[in-house]
């Protein structure tokens, strides 16, 4: 408030400045805050969304009194739990809802429910509704949200998919079920995951994650060779994890913070980022979370992207996950070449890690990494080309990146899309 009556400027970027929303807006100012974000994915649909557009007003009629024999779609008052139908629900009691019914004939109510459901339409709705510490929508609030309407052929496919996969996951479940409960029931489990794994050889899984986590991965779990190879590759692609999360969050450091930590952060075994280890960067990885987790809310905010991508980045789980992996290489470093039946052991034993740490990198899904090859100004933005550096092939997508503000070519920068933030990564590491 001190600052607001004293009318400091906020040029700096200094935490607790003030600043009219509307002069921001005119810089093209990249939010951090989802309120502001959602606003430029809101405006971003509007303009570029290559379906029709129609408010939820104008697709649903919302009902007082229901009827047990039409589809009731329950919207819930509150942004962050899920839209159902009346049927999925065991309770009679619908008052944190808000009942309608599909009345347009060009709309799956599935679809609907399932677009609603979305990450982007759960952002929205929390955009249109209303209160401080608990949000609520209201009809007023629902009446305001687009809803995307592909074609009746699109609709069906994303319905048919969705209850592909539920269908599949169901039976996946028994069978895990089954085999939890008993462990040598293990065989009619290990033949679906072997045919899965044959019909999906272009692996779904890292096809669109960024290039270093896709290479990574692709050779360490499905490139074939001795078993002490396939081990190495393994440790390489922790490794990988822990150095470039490490060269994201020095990065995207403030300055201050960074030149008042630099010390502790690099010790004598990482003095020379060029010969770090793999216990090096797992160290320089776990004082980056403890600097992160003591960063306030204020701080988090004025850095590129949401602030829940860095907590999940710097969670406990993931230093957690590579500590014991620390103490395999080493083991293995120094034994040398092992047995075969040592080996795939303790690549059994690494899966399983690989499997929780690719839960924690989910966080880079809304990011792309770019490499900005050239540049032109026209009529106030830049169009600048950029090779899409996404899964594992080598041939990468070139594509073209237009924004208000110039990137610098020949840098790898992380990159989202829809609100154009963008975090440049530092060439020193």
């Amino acid at each position: 408030m001190e600052n607001f009556y004293k009318e400091k400027s906020g040029e700096n970027l200094s935490n607790g400045f003030w600043e009219d929303a509307s002069e921001l807006a005119k810089g093209n100012v990249s939010w951090t805050f989802d309120y502001f974000k959602s606003i430029i994915r809101l405006r971003s649909k509007k303009e570029k969304s290559k379906f029709e557009i129609k408010y939820l007003s104008e697709i649903v009629e919302f009902k007082d009194e229901l009827s047990e024999f039409e589809e009731i779609i329950l919207i819930p008052k509150s942004s962050v739990e899920d839209v159902i139908f009346r049927s999925e629900l065991e309770e009679d009691d619908i008052s944190d809802y808000i009942p309608c019914i599909c009345v347009d004939e060009h709309v799956s109510p599935q679809y609907l429910k399932l677009y609603l459901n979305s990450d982007d339409m759960k952002n929205e709705r929390n955009l249109f509704s209303h209160g401080t510490f608990q949000r609520y929508i209201d009809i007023t609030g629902l009446n305001s949200l687009l809803i995307e309407i592909p074609e009746l052929e699109v609709q069906n496919q994303i319905v048919e998919t969705n209850n592909l996969a539920d269908k599949n996951y169901q039976k996946m479940k028994t069978l895990y079920k089954s085999f939890k409960a008993e462990i040598f029931n293990y065989k009619n489990l290990s033949q679906l995951m072997k045919e899965f794994e044959e019909i999906q050889k272009d692996d779904l899984f890292y096809k669109n994650l960024i290039w270093p986590f896709a290479t990574s991965y692709h050779i360490a779990v499905k490139t074939t060779g001795d078993k002490n190879t396939q081990l190495e590759n393994h440790f390489k692609l922790f490794e990988i994890i822990s150095a470039f999360n490490s060269i994201v969050l020095l990065s995207a450091l403030p300055p201050d913070i960074f030149y008042e930590n630099k010390d502790y952060l690099f010790n004598e075994e990482c003095s020379n980022l060029q010969k770090v280890t793999f216990g090096g960067w797992v160290g320089l990885y776990s004082r980056l979370n403890n600097v992160y987790r003591k960063l306030d809310k204020e701080t988090l905010h004025i850095l590129p992207f949401d602030t829940k991508f860095y907590k999940i980045i710097t969670g406990k789980r993931i230093i957690n996950i590579l500590n014991p992996i620390i103490t395999k290489r080493n083991e293995k470093s120094h034994g040398g070449v092992i047995p075969e039946i040592f080996a795939q052991k303790t690549i059994c034993e690494l899966d399983r890690f690989t499997n929780q740490i690719f839960d924690v990198l989910t966080a880079y899904n809304s990011l792309k990494l770019i490499y900005p090859t050239g540049m032109e100004k026209s009529s106030g933005v830049y169009h600048i080309n950029a090779k899409i550096l996404e899964g594992n092939s080598y041939s990468f997508e070139e594509k073209e990146v237009i924004t208000e503000k110039d990137l610098d070519t020949k840098l790898l920068y992380l990159y989202n899309e829809i609100t154009h933030e963008r975090l440049r990564l530092n060439r020193t590491y």
